[in-house]
């Protein structure tokens, strides 16, 4: 699984929280001050944990595990901040050794401001950069110190927020975004195993279960159901007496499924993360009949139940297994399979 380090810098604490946001969804992931690693020498980096009282702890660590680095650089000035340059500078070997995302946090976000913005990293890095974005970020007036405080009230396409205390272009679904964004582009760099390998663990993988978590979504309400299911080729059919997710289902057919093994320890993790989509069949189709067959439930005695057994059907579209046994073959232990678009589901 692809370790990555999260370099930032930080004056007034955004670029600080931005940086340990995309830390969480980039995971496994350590986020390190760049001056914090600036004082390691390149070789340092590369072989030695840094355990100063600085607060890098665990940075140099990090460093000689990444394969993916992030850098999170505000903007002052127009320019990234003078740290992350000097660390950029003095450890381009290094940086170019990996893949690289830029990420620079300003009030303007449009691409001419970001290319501009990061024009001196790009330049520096070239090649090595994977993935370039800007963020919104927030200023408050009373934050800043005198030399800051003028460049924001004399820059010209600011004027005419002058009479604002606050400056404010943060969005948190945008760092999300963001963040989806680079772990698609890091993931890409993964090593992965013949999709045939990975299509068949998933296959032998769900045979050998019959549980799952079912977790559904509409409006605000979400919920997720233990609940029993079978496979077949790459859909998976679930019986229910009824509840809160048919409501859900009813407005939202996207679905996620979780079935994992009991945890016994990080040479043995084995589990599974489903998307898909949903449909409820209707009682009496042939799907709905077979189903139960599988199940080994006589259709009459189902029929005179005192109450109707709903079965949903989930069509497979995206499967990530994680499994240590991938890293034996020589692979990434997170392995993704994106299945074939379903036919029509509906009345079979």
């Amino acid at each position: 699984m692809s370790q990555t380090l999260i370099i930032y810098e930080s004056k007034y604490g955004l670029s600080e929280a931005i940086a340990r946001d995309l830390g969480r969804i980039l995971g496994p992931a350590r986020v390190c001050r760049a001056r914090d690693l600036s004082d390691l020498e390149a070789a340092d980096i590369a072989a030695r944990e840094e355990t100063s009282a600085t607060g890098a702890g665990g940075c140099g660590a990090a460093a000689r595990r990444a394969q993916f680095v992030v850098i999170v650089t505000p903007v002052y000035r127009h320019e990234p901040d003078e740290h992350v340059m000097a660390f950029a500078r003095a450890h381009r070997e290094w940086l170019c050794a990996r893949n690289v995302a830029l990420v620079c946090v300003g009030l303007a976000t449009s691409p001419g401001a970001v290319g501009a913005y990061l024009r001196p990293l790009t330049e520096l890095l070239g090649d090595c950069v994977a993935w370039t974005g800007g963020l919104g970020g927030r200023v408050a007036m009373d934050w800043l110190d005198a030399g800051d405080r003028a460049d924001i009230e004399q820059a010209p396409d600011l004027r005419a927020h002058r009479g604002l205390s606050a400056l404010d272009a943060y969005s948190a679904e945008q760092v999300a975004e963001a963040a989806l964004a680079i772990k698609a582009v890091r993931d890409s760099f993964a090593s992965p195993a013949p999709p045939e390998e990975v299509r068949r663990r998933i296959d032998d993988f769900l045979a050998a279960h019959n549980t799952c978590t079912l977790c559904t979504g509409a409006a605000g309400h979400v919920r997720a159901t233990p609940i029993e299911y079978l496979y077949r080729d790459g859909e998976l059919y679930l019986i229910s007496e009824g509840g809160e997710k048919f409501a859900h289902l009813l407005v939202n057919p996207h679905v996620s499924v979780a079935v994992y093994d009991p945890y016994q320890g990080m040479d043995k993790l084995a589990g599974l993360q489903l998307l898909g989509r949903a449909e409820v069949v209707p009682e009496g189709a042939e799907s709905y009949l077979r189903a139960l067959g599988w199940r080994g439930m006589d259709p009459e005695a189902v029929a005179a139940m005192p109450f109707t057994l709903n079965l949903i059907r989930v069509h497979v579209e995206r499967a990530e297994l994680l499994w240590s046994g991938f890293a034996d073959l020589g692979y990434d232990r997170r392995q993704v399979y994106e299945f074939p678009p379903p036919p029509d589901m509906h009345g079979a």
